[in-house]
């Protein structure tokens, strides 16, 4: 609920702190690169101190951090700074959590809980941009940043609280060949990071635009739109984000991944491909597009991770998720910027030519995701066998 803070109060922030188009961009560019690297800390800390414990000070610094934004944040200065430990310190919280969800859970049951586990960031996303935007033009910016805090606050009560008192085993991670790629010795392990990287560059390339897409058609087709209703634009991907989480998880172990997988991967593609084009029908059916869209680059999230956590040995699954990270994300993240290139200046808004040609960039991260699902083997388990859940647990 802290991580959207920034994207639920941006039509309040802008005009308080008399921040240009450019300097609002660097605000979110800024907590976006901080939270691509703290996703490589948080391996390293798992690493280190365990997974539970790793989780415990990532969610108490994200509050900490979460509640100093709302309490000091009042120039572009200030909130460039905060948002940046904000980055920081939410970031970390990805690997460890991954790794407890990994190990409390039975191999073929896996897709469905780390699907569950995405399905709550997705509504954390979800619930932070209503509630921010809510509370931000009913009374005041900071007072939306507080409601991202008190999320956090939560958060962190139930990491202390809710994952037992016994102390985090901090295991052996230089077993055979050591190091990032040592832990992706697997074959499905490798082309779930290759999956991912392709994933990523579709997914955040669509996050970041569809916004500003969907409320040009809106706008095109005299639909009242406002700013403000990108807002509910992002919150509606989010909720979409939700439901895909929860299905495709759960169908992933139900039909395998593989399957899933190549489905997700052609769906999103063939979206890629048709949505700018799709512009002249209408406001309605662009809409329906966009949430098919939005769900199957979303849904390949957990079938990913949950191919990762069975073919990585879980004594390297911290180093091999930092890897793909700093892979995926870093990759992905130049996506919105290739896209913006492509759209070229603000005639391209209008023109579905210039989007059509925009997210055809996008697909071809869909194409990648959808060449290593089929290259995939169809158990999508990999060599490295799952130690027994007492033996999980003391590894988390």
């Amino acid at each position: 609920m802290a991580a959207m803070t920034l994207a639920g109060t941006l039509p309040w922030v802008m005009p308080a702190w008399r921040l240009t188009a450019a300097q609002a961009g660097s605000l979110q560019a800024a907590f976006n690169v901080s939270h691509a690297l703290s996703l490589v800390l948080g391996s390293a800390v798992a690493e280190q101190l365990g997974a539970r414990r790793a989780l415990r000070w990532a969610s108490a610094s994200t509050a900490l951090a979460a509640t100093a934004l709302a309490l000091f944040a009042r120039d572009a200065a200030t909130g460039l700074v905060l948002f940046v430990c904000l980055g920081l310190a939410f970031g970390a919280t990805y690997a460890p959590a991954l790794i407890l969800v990994a190990a409390s859970t039975a191999p073929t049951q896996r897709g469905a809980s780390v699907g569950r586990w995405l399905a709550a960031s997705s509504l954390g996303y979800l619930s932070s941009i209503l509630l921010c935007t809510v509370v931000a033009s009913a009374f005041h910016y900071a007072a939306a940043f507080f409601v991202g805090a008190a999320g956090a606050a939560f958060g962190s009560l139930a990491a202390i609280t809710g994952l037992g008192s016994a102390p985090a085993a901090v295991h052996e991670t230089r077993v055979g060949t050591s190091g990032h790629l040592g832990s992706l010795a697997d074959r499905s392990s490798r082309l779930a990071v290759i999956g991912y990287l392709g994933h990523s560059w579709e997914l955040l390339g669509m996050w970041a635009w569809m916004p500003t897409f969907l409320l040009a058609v809106l706008r095109a087709g005299d639909a009242g739109a406002t700013p403000v209703s990108s807002v509910w634009i992002a919150a509606a991907i989010h909720l979409s984000g939700v439901l895909s989480a929860l299905s495709a998880g759960h169908a992933a172990d139900c039909f395998g991944s593989r399957r899933v997988l190549v489905a997700l991967g052609l769906t999103g593609t063939c979206c890629s491909l048709a949505i700018g084009w799709s512009t002249p029908l209408g406001p309605v059916p662009v809409l329906l597009l966009a949430a098919i869209y939005a769900f199957a680059a979303f849904g390949d999230s957990p079938v990913l991770s949950s191919v990762m956590t069975r073919s990585v040995d879980p004594r390297r699954l911290a180093a091999a998720i930092g890897f793909r990270s700093v892979v995926g994300i870093g990759a992905g993240g130049l996506a919105p910027l290739a896209f913006g290139l492509m759209l070229g200046d603000g005639a391209g808004l209008r023109s579905p030519i210039h989007w059509a040609r925009s997210f055809s960039v996008l697909a071809a991260g869909g194409v990648v995701a959808t060449a290593c699902a089929v290259a995939l083997p169809e158990d999508c388990t990999g060599r490295a066998p799952d130690v027994p859940r007492e033996e999980n647990r003391k590894h988390a």
